[in-house]
């Protein structure tokens, strides 16, 4: 990281981040909240409850399953409002900042009808904090546009901070290029990828300063990138990075957990039969082990 990054997320024993320790000043990222809410049926959680005695079942829980990630959101349009309610309700009642990671192009193609899609979304959501990642517009020829109403939609949602992934993108200046029509309150970068924090760090600085601007939330997905690795599809060796390192300074970098660790990236690597987006209990757990 830069030197005028100061991380105020404390570590257990284990090295992994905790809740930031209470501060004199706010965390603009948890916008007021009490901190992250865990989603209790997160993908980690679901396969707990299948194999309570498996012998990696209490890795899995005390360093996935218990830990905040974003709700990955990829419902058909009928389906995306009580998908993002479940979720927000429970953060609300909680008092908790709940974080999703908006993707309805996960089939590889362009969704015919966006705004509907995004506008479930919103009203999902109703009046609850949260904070919203929206990947979409991939395959699409007019990205741009589908990115900027997908912002409009959502901020219906006064109390929404939207991001973009930008984390495909070929440049620094292309990623600029989306944010900048997008009106968006910051970006992503990495997302379900194995870049190590220095490197991301690097990446989101550089796309701030094509982007002319030092204000916006970037944030890294810290869910696998805590060692170096080969490969970019279930290589072996990666480890899970911080779930949460905030900062005060909304112009610092900041790590959350996008993606949960354990999920696949495909039929590759160290998870040759498995499926990209399922939960894989022998990737989880290789993903929780300390670094050696």
């Amino acid at each position: 990281m830069g030197a005028g990054l100061v991380v105020l997320a404390a570590c257990g024993p284990a090295g992994t981040a905790i809740d930031p320790p209470a501060s004199g000043r706010p965390f603009p990222l948890l916008q007021g909240t009490g901190g992250l809410y865990v989603d209790p049926d997160n993908p980690a959680a679901l396969w707990l409850r299948t194999a309570p005695a498996d012998p990696r079942a209490e890795l899995i829980r005390t360093r996935i399953a218990t830990r905040p990630a974003a709700h990955l959101v990829t419902a058909p349009t009928a389906e995306v409002a009580s998908d993002v309610r479940r979720v927000a309700s429970g953060a609300a009642a909680a008092h908790l900042l709940p974080v999703f990671l908006a993707s309805p192009d996960r089939t590889g193609g362009c969704a015919s009808d966006h705004h509907g899609w995004f506008a479930e979304l919103a009203h999902g959501l109703g009046n609850t904090p949260a904070l919203v990642i929206v990947q979409a517009g991939h395959a699409c020829a007019d990205r741009a546009q589908v990115l900027s109403d997908a912002v409009r939609t959502i901020r219906q949602v006064k109390r929404a901070t939207v991001l973009i992934d930008v984390s495909d993108a070929a440049s620094p200046q292309d990623a600029a290029a989306l944010l900048a029509p997008a009106g968006a309150d910051g970006f992503a970068v990495d997302v379900g990828g194995y870049a190590p924090i220095d490197k991301a760090t690097t990446t989101a600085n550089a796309i701030r300063a094509a982007a002319g601007r030092t204000g916006y939330t970037a944030v890294v997905d810290g869910s696998r990138n805590d060692v170096p690795v080969s490969g970019t599809c279930n290589p072996p060796g990666a480890r899970a990075g911080q779930y949460m390192s905030l900062t005060p300074r909304q112009d610092d970098i900041q790590q959350l957990w996008l993606t949960t660790p354990g999920t696949s990236d495909g039929p590759c690597g160290t998870a040759p039969s498995s499926r990209a987006g399922e939960f894989v209990p022998d990737l989880a757990a290789a993903l929780a082990q300390q670094p050696s």
